[in-house]
This record gives C-alpha cells, sequence and structure tokens, in this order.
C-alpha cells in the first residue's frame, strides 16, 4: 500500500448478477510517531479531523476474537512447521494495559477513500456512476 496506494473494493451479488466495484485509495493509520504515520489530510477534506481519537476508537470497539485474529497467518496460508505451529497464536487480543506505549503503538486501522463507483449488471455495459480526476489503476 505504501508504493501503491489504489485499491478496489467489489461485490458480487450472485442472485441478482450484479457487480459493484468501488476503486480508490487506501490509507495506513498507526500511532503518531510511527514510521508509517503521514498526514491523510485529504480524507479529512479541509477540516481538522482526529484521526488518533479514530485509530483508538476503533480499536476498542473491535471484539478480542477478531483482534487475536490480526496475529495468526493468513486462511490458507503454508504453515511451515504444520499444523502445531498454530497451537501458539493466540485468540483473542486485549487492549493494552495503561501506560503500555509499546503495545498501544503496534496496532493501526486503514482508511479508504473512494474515488470513482461502478455498477455492472449480468450482460448488460459498464454505467460509472462516480469518477475522480486522477486515475486510479
Amino acid at each position: 500500500m505504501i508504493a501503491n496506494p489504489h485499491v478496489q473494493i467489489v461485490w458480487w451479488i450472485n442472485g441478482t448478477q450484479e457487480q459493484y466495484r468501488i476503486t480508490g485509495k487506501a490509507h495506513i493509520v498507526p500511532a503518531p510517531g510511527h514510521e508509517l504515520h503521514t498526514p491523510i489530510s485529504a480524507l479529512s477534506e479541509g477540516q481538522k479531523y482526529d484521526w488518533e481519537a479514530k485509530r483508538l476508537e476503533v480499536f476498542k470497539n473491535t471484539s478480542p476474537f477478531l483482534k487475536g485474529s490480526y496475529c495468526r497467518a493468513v486462511s490458507g496460508s503454508r504453515l511451515e512447521s504444520g499444523r502445531a505451529e498454530s497451537e501458539n497464536w493466540p485468540l483473542e487480543l486485549e487492549e493494552p494495559k495503561p501506560g503500555d506505549t509499546k503495545g498501544k503503538r503496534l496496532w493501526g486501522n486503514g482508511a479508504f477513500q473512494p474515488c470513482a463507483g461502478r455498477y455492472r449488471a449480468a450482460g448488460g455495459g459498464l454505467c460509472r456512476a462516480d469518477t475522480c480526476a486522477e486515475s486510479t489503476h
């Protein structure tokens, strides 16, 4: 994402044979002071926005089980040490204790800045709902 932040989110609705595609830019939202931290003022539309407060809010509202899944191997990936390797993965990840600045620094969020939306029905033509000035491909 650092070298190429352009991304697409696609939904396929099988029952109606419809596809929805949104293109845009993905942004990493790490803790302030992290080497990947950069201002993402483009998402704030000229207004000041507290990304650190949002980062903390999202983490607090994410279940411990889902947070634990971030520490596991990607589904379907090969385990070099076999199944035994997975026994050491956390099932849950709790919020860092007060004063644990290292623990709070290690997690971040992502933000998606939509740029274009497209709709396509099976057998039909492409209908571009919205596009941005710059190319996202």
